[in-house]
């Protein structure tokens, strides 16, 4: 749920050593765990929304909404942790190209003549 593993020590009332030893596993799984409650709470609210439960159909909407949201910003950032290139100003860019056009063209460098 988002817990730090000193957070959880505490609300366990054990020292962090004793809960990174004893619950080592637990704690290597942790980031897919929030992952496993949505998927739970979504059944859950499917299962509702199945009987009839209204609210539980709007809330299944919402987080329907939420998740496709989420799928296209990373369609947009090109994939997870991808951050759009910070846009360059007109020196940069030209600096960049005639960089470019300097390593396909030997006599545009600098250099010894022969």
């Amino acid at each position: 749920m988002g817990y730090k593993p000193e957070e959880i020590a505490q609300g366990l009332h054990i020292s962090l050593p004793t809960l990174r030893k004893y619950y080592f596993s637990e704690l290597q799984a942790a980031p897919m765990q929030r992952t496993r409650f949505e998927l739970w709470r979504a059944k859950v609210l499917a299962d509702e929304a199945n009987r009839g439960n209204v609210g539980a159909l709007k809330e299944l909407g919402k987080i329907l909404e939420k998740r496709d949201r989420h799928l296209a910003e990373q369609r947009l950032l090109g994939g997870e942790g991808k951050k759009p290139e910070e846009p360059i100003g007109k020196k940069e860019a030209a600096r960049r190209a005639a960089a470019e056009q300097a390593d396909g063209d030997p006599d545009l460098t600098p250099g010894v003549w022969h």
